[in-house]
């Protein structure tokens, strides 16, 4: 037995290995989605951020754009108080984080946690900042903002260029050294700016905000990129002295203060007639001063802001040693934060203390060359980097924004994490003499720099006292260089005439402003004025001599670097020594000691030009390649692309292809304005002109001519559209109701507006019939059925003056009043409603015909009669006032007839639902629409093959029976044509078919993208409205379903098709030219371009094969035995494979079978040893 059971699992083994994996997942598919389902649903929970989380404010204030709160925000609601650079987030504690406990359990001396028994001194005391190990706080911190990419500049990152979130990370981490891939967030912010600038010319990046220059200026010159040159525009100039935005002080403090750095970042000139100079930048400054020191962020506030007095301070800190005025304002702020240092070293916006705050405090002090360390709390001796350190989280890196305190919370915040880097940076930059935002080389101290009259450079070693030679025909001298402090000035006094110094330049030179006219012996006086305010006198002695040309040639030359060590950047000067040296003497030549040095130099420029020039070759081909590369048409998305390839063109200089590259490149860019047009002007008139909580009947018109604008989009042009899903969800809301059916969001929107909703409908005589919906009264949403039957007369029961049977035969989602012509007399009528679960009549309040015209108010559908009392009965039947038990109803013409039950099938009128056109013509619903095309016990099919017989239409017309015929349109695509009875207009017999071959074949091809063609040639007039089912092997998908115009050469949208396990369904009541794709030129054949019928026919040559290309052949089929069953591949696929699973199965347990047969078979033929023993031993 044991063998049996093991030969059985063996079998069962053997059966589960040969079954395709996919089979045997089916045993335990729905178990494991539901458990893959719980999962995705826990981590969807966990992974949320917090709904109160503070928002990210992006992009240009004028527009007011919020960012989704990322899980790294603080979660707690947001105050705007000032800036964090530009925009500076207060956030106020919560209840919350006062009262939950530490899941830490933090206590008192969390400080030890924070920092470590390494950084407490003998006394248990925490040591100064400054033997912090900062370089541990930064790694940490950088690898918290890198997470698991191992780069912060991820492309989510970069897709943020020009926010806060990402132009601040890139400053402090360039500023502390921190490798990235600058490079690709200078092509990001040339790319954002120049889109900015063609989208927007005159207004550029902001209206508003001329701090979305200053910031992302930061940013470039941290990453090492020209804030004059941003995708071809100027950030400098725009943002600053001929702002787009306006004067930058009318944005409050905090724009004079950053349009005052971004200026002075990298020492840059303001052109004569600028609007906004240094100047009166400085003064607005200084006006706005509150009472006792500081400023705030506008005119209005006038009480001290900590951080934009701080802001303030690190923007005039240049200009302190050159105005005494500036000097006095700091000053004064400079005492106001000493003064308002907490006992923890932080400060505080208004009365919360934060991580911002003491950040921008602690950059303000080393602007002013003060040791932040050496600001200390009176009673704590507390300093600001101890303050600032009291926001780090030693956990994972980063900062809090406020206190951790006793909350559990251990996720760092994004902004004050950006600023307290920046406030590390700035610390340690302080100690190299730098400050944070300025990124000029160091001055040189080391020597002046005279340009002369003649163009030559003379130069002189620094010192109290100094010689200066200079040629013999010298009669006036610029000073290029006065070696003086990164951030101290001087006045220059020559023969009474006094001269200042100018602005260190981004090449560390600090400049006398105007021209000195010298004779051998002049003597120059300069009083420098440090930063610190303490001031030194040095005289500069100017010497003219006959060779002091040549000694000069022989000093640059000196300092020109050797050629090993010279690179590119020195052209220029290599190029100026070597003119000056060719306007000497053969005499003065041969005098230079050191011109074989200057001539190794000029040839080896020479080859570092060559090699240049070949690496721009290498790149000029590889640009050639990437623009050849890009697939036309040319999409919207590429536009970032195409202009990411015009400014590298930019960069590789002239050469034979540029113009040709040029072209091709702004023609893409003209394409791509183009079609962002069509996007925009269709986004614009939905907005306009579709209202998605009032769709109606009487949009139709609106709507096709809006699908068929839809219709012509590409695929991601579509996606583009911000209103796009309102159009869709009105189609199918018109769809619905042509097909005779209120849907689930009509009700929707009126439980949201509480208005009335009215469908109008058509009767089969001609006459029209509304039904209204009280907004006010709909409390549920479902899809409802609008049609209705209206019987008098004879199809009416006995004693009644008419039957109404609304097509819906539950609730009608609320209160809902009919209104239609009757031959009803004028009055007021009784109104009963036949229950079909309790089978009785139930009185239904009144009904009134007034003027011929019926108006009754119900909740429910179903069948309702009206009469004067009850109606009568038959046999079996008792009643009350209000309710009759149903026996049988006799008709008032009962005569010759069967009686008829509450179940009874009437003759009656199908309602039909009014669908305009966009010609303003109605047509009919159908009740097609509304039945499987599948068979049914009610649905018969045509017997003969291609044709409906009149015999079959009389048979069904007027009954609520389907009618089937089947055929085929290629091997891979099958259809199915329902007709119900209540739809047959004609009788006669009717010849069908539907194919793909038809005459207008090439035109339709050139209007849409891989077609499904459905003509109806030779198919003679439809007997009635039919439901089209169409079984292909298409992915679920939406397509869109259109007529041609054969006149007008043009695609008529028609309605939404949805492809669901490849099944499509829709309605036709007209034979035609139709054909089903997803994208369709809106204009005619006759009007569109060659560009866009080639743009269809290379979007068709580069679109997957369809199904219905397979062949084109049309067969017709009947209704016989080799009708198509109209299963799909994939429902074959699965059919086949678990057939062959049976026949395993039933295989192996054949095979069971027979060896346990054969082994007791085996066993009955063997003879008893045991008995033949005992015959051997004598026994019986």
């Amino acid at each position: 037995m044991k063998n049996k059971v093991i030969s059985l699992f063996l079998a069962a083994a053997m059966v589960l290995s040969l079954c395709p994996a996919s089979v045997r997942a089916q045993t335990v598919s729905e178990e494991f989605s539901a458990k893959v389902a719980e999962a995705a649903e826990t981590e969807t929970v966990e992974g949320t951020a917090d709904p109160t989380e503070e928002p990210v404010v992006t992009g240009n204030t004028d527009t007011a754009e919020t960012d989704t709160p990322q899980a790294t925000e603080a979660p707690e609601e947001t105050e705007v108080v000032g800036t964090g650079k530009d925009e500076k987030i207060s956030v106020p504690e919560t209840a919350e984080e006062k009262t939950e406990a530490s899941g830490d359990s933090w206590k008192e001396d969390e400080e030890l946690k924070l920092y470590g028994t390494a950084d407490q001194d003998a006394n248990g005391e925490v040591r100064a900042a400054s033997s912090y190990d900062l370089g541990t706080v930064i790694s940490k911190t950088v690898s918290w903002k890198q997470g698991t990419n191992g780069t912060v500049f991820t492309d989510e990152f970069l897709g943020n260029v020009s926010s806060t979130n990402t132009d601040w990370t890139v400053v402090f981490l360039r500023r502390l050294g921190i490798q990235e891939n600058y490079d690709a967030f200078l092509t990001r912010a040339n790319t954002y700016v120049k889109g900015a600038y063609d989208k927007n010319p005159s207004t550029g990046l902001s209206t508003n905000t001329p701090t979305e220059w200053h910031r992302l200026t930061m940013a470039v010159l941290a990453a090492g990129g020209d804030p004059t040159n941003v995708g071809g525009h100027d950030l400098i100039a725009d943002g600053t002295y001929n702002c787009l935005a306006g004067d930058p002080s009318n944005q409050g403090m905090n724009g004079a203060a950053w349009a005052l750095l971004a200026l002075d970042s990298n020492g840059y000139e303001v052109p004569a007639g600028a609007e906004y100079t240094r100047e009166k930048l400085i003064n607005d400054i200084l006006k706005k001063e509150v009472p006792g020191g500081g400023w705030s962020m506008n005119d209005t506030a006038r009480t001290l802001e900590v951080d934009i007095t701080a802001m303030v301070v690190y923007a005039l800190a240049p200009h302190a040693s050159e105005n005494p005025d500036v000097q006095a304002a700091l000053d004064r702020a400079l005492k106001v934060l000493r003064d308002e240092i907490s006992e923890d070293g932080d400060y505080a916006s208004g009365s919360d203390y934060n991580c911002e705050s003491t950040a921008q405090v602690i950059i303000a002090l080393t602007s002013m060359g003060i040791d932040p360390t050496t600001v200390t709390n009176a009673s704590s001796g507390k300093n600001p980097l101890d303050g600032l350190m009291k926001y780090y989280n030693s956990q994972t890196g980063g900062f809090f924004h406020k206190d951790k305190g006793s909350t559990s919370r251990n996720e760092s915040d994004i902004m004050p994490t950006d600023q307290a880097m920046e406030a590390i940076a700035a610390y340690r930059l302080y100690q190299q003499g730098i400050n944070l935002f300025d990124f000029r080389s160091t001055a040189n101290t080391t020597q002046y720099v005279a340009q002369a009259d003649n163009d030559s450079v003379f130069t002189a070693d620094a010192g109290t006292e100094t010689d200066l030679y200079v040629g013999a025909d010298v009669r006036k001298l610029t000073l290029t260089n006065l070696p003086i402090g990164n951030y101290d000035a001087a006045v220059v006094t020559v023969n009474g005439k006094t001269y200042k110094s100018g602005l260190r330049g981004s090449d560390g030179r600090t400049p006398v402003e105007g021209e000195i006219a010298v004779t051998d012996g002049t003597e120059l006086d300069i009083a420098v004025t440090k930063r610190d305010g303490t001031t030194e006198n040095r005289k500069l002695t100017v010497h003219t001599t006959a060779d002091a040309e040549t000694k000069a040639i022989i000093n640059r030359i000196d300092n020109l670097p050797d050629a090993d060590k010279l690179t590119l950047e020195d052209a220029d000067t290599v190029t100026s020594v070597k003119e000056a040296y060719d306007k000497l003497t053969d005499k003065e030549k041969s005098q230079v000691t050191n011109a074989d040095k200057l001539e190794k130099l000029v040839k080896k420029l020479a080859e570092l030009e060559k090699e240049e020039e070949k690496k721009f070759e290498e790149k000029r081909s590889a640009l050639e390649k990437k623009v050849a590369a890009i697939a036309t048409p040319v999409k919207i998305g590429d536009k970032d692309l195409v202009n990411q390839y015009l400014l590298e063109l930019d960069t590789l200089g002239e050469w034979d292809k540029k113009e040709s590259l040029s072209k091709t490149l702004n023609g893409y860019l003209g394409d791509i304005a183009a079609r962002k047009k069509l996007v925009d002007v269709l986004d614009k008139d939905i907005w306009n002109q579709v209202d998605p909580l009032r769709i109606c009947q009487d949009d139709t018109a609106t709507l096709k001519k809006l699908m068929s604008r839809y219709a012509a989009l590409r695929e991601d042009e579509k996606k583009l559209l911000q209103n796009g899903e309102s159009l869709l969800e009105a189609a199918d809301v018109i769809e619905a109701l042509d097909n005779g059916i209120v849907p689930k969001k009509v009700f929707e929107n009126l439980m949201a507006t509480k208005e009335a909703f009215t469908y109008t409908g058509t009767l089969s005589g001609g006459s029209t019939y509304m039904l209204t919906w009280d907004g006010k009264t709909v409390k549920k949403a479902s899809d409802v059925k609008a049609g209705i039957k209206i019987g008098t007369g004879s199809n009416t029961i006995n004693g009644t003056q008419a039957q109404v049977e609304f097509s819906q035969s539950g609730s009608m989602n609320g209160t809902v009043t009919l209104s239609v012509k009757t031959s009803v007399k004028d009055g007021s009528w009784n109104l009963y409603w036949l229950n079909p679960d309790k089978l009785t009549i139930q009185s239904a309040k009144t009904a009134t015909v007034s003027s011929g015209k019926l108006k009754m108010s119900v909740t429910t559908g179903g069948r309702y009669w009206l009469a004067s009392s009850a109606p009568k009965m038959g046999e079996d039947t008792s009643s009350d006032d209000k309710t009759t038990k149903v026996g049988s109803i006799t008709s008032s013409k009962s005569s010759g007839k069967s009686n008829r039950t509450g179940g009874m099938s009437i003759a009656s009128i199908q309602s039909r639902g009014k669908v305009f056109s966009a010609s303003g013509k109605r047509s009919s619903g159908t009740k097609s629409s509304n039945k499987s095309s599948n068979t049914t016990s009610d649905t018969t099919k045509a017997k003969t093959k291609g044709k409906i017989t009149s015999k079959e239409l009389k048979s069904i017309k007027g009954k609520d029976e389907n009618l089937q015929a089947s055929g085929k349109i290629s091997d891979s695509v099958s259809y199915t044509l329902t007709i119900n009875g209540e739809d047959v207009k004609l009788t006669k017999d009717w010849t069908y078919k539907l194919q793909s071959d038809c005459k207008y074949k090439d035109d339709i091809e050139q209007l849409a993208v891989k077609p499904l063609i459905l003509c109806t040639e030779g198919s003679g007039t439809f007997p009635g409205q039919m439901l089209v089912t169409l079984k292909t092997e298409l992915d679920d998908d939406d397509l869109l379903l259109f007529s041609y115009d054969t006149e007008n050469r043009k695609a008529e949208y028609v309605k939404k098709v949805s492809v669901k396990d490849g099944k499509m369904e829709f309605t036709l009541k007209e034979g035609g030219h139709y054909f089903i794709a997803k994208r369709a030129l809106a204009s005619s054949l006759d009007e569109s371009t060659d560009a866009e019928k080639q743009e269809i026919q290379d979007a068709s040559d580069a679109a997957e094969d369809v199904p219905w290309d397979a062949s084109e052949e049309t067969v017709v089929l009947g209704n016989g035995d080799d009708t198509d069953t109209g299963a799909t591949t994939a429902e074959k696929k699965t059919a086949m494979v678990h057939w062959m699973l049976i026949g395993l199965i039933a295989l192996v347990c054949c095979a069971a079978i027979g060896v346990v047969v054969y082994n007791k078979r085996k066993e009955k033929g063997k003879p008893d040893l045991s008995k033949e023993k005992d015959r051997k031993d004598g026994g019986k």
